[in-house]
């Protein structure tokens, strides 16, 4: 009896790891603030503004994810744009993962990046899987502020 018991309750675990692991994959909307703001570009960035984002998580043959944020920017010209970047990741913990842009993908004359490092906990709210948390930039950037995404299941 209490083989069962345990028997079923890590087959229930094993099973909810691997429908969360499943569930980053996709595309996922979002928005972020800045709450400290040191950058100065050649144009104004409203502090308390929401600025949209997106993630795309693609699940890879070996259960590793190529993940890509895609953002408004501007090229070297100063033309508006949507900025896509290579995104590193990491699971910190059950609930909690760790995202940093590294790479400008696209356009290939993109402004000077500011990467985002993403500090991210993962929720779960009727039919949404919510990854929010706080972001920063460091080095010429140097800011910081709160970022939410959502994926419908």
């Amino acid at each position: 009896m209490n083989r069962r018991i345990i028997s079923t309750l890590i087959f229930s675990t094993f099973l909810f790891f691997q429908s969360f692991s499943q569930s980053l994959e996709g595309e996922w909307k979002g928005s972020y603030a800045y709450e400290k703001l040191i950058y100065f570009s050649d144009f104004d960035i409203p502090v308390d503004k929401k600025n949209p984002i997106k993630l795309y998580f693609k699940l890879n043959t070996d259960s590793s994810y190529s993940i890509y944020s895609y953002s408004k920017g501007k090229d070297i010209a100063g033309k508006d744009t949507i900025v896509v970047c290579k995104v590193l990741y990491k699971k910190t913990s059950s609930d909690s993962l760790y995202l940093e842009e590294t790479a400008v993908l696209k356009p290939s004359n993109a402004e000077p990046a500011c990467f985002q490092k993403m500090y991210l906990k993962i929720k779960r709210e009727k039919k949404l899987t919510i990854l929010e948390g706080t972001w920063k930039s460091e080095g010429e950037c140097n800011s910081s502020g709160k970022i939410k995404f959502t994926k419908k299941d």
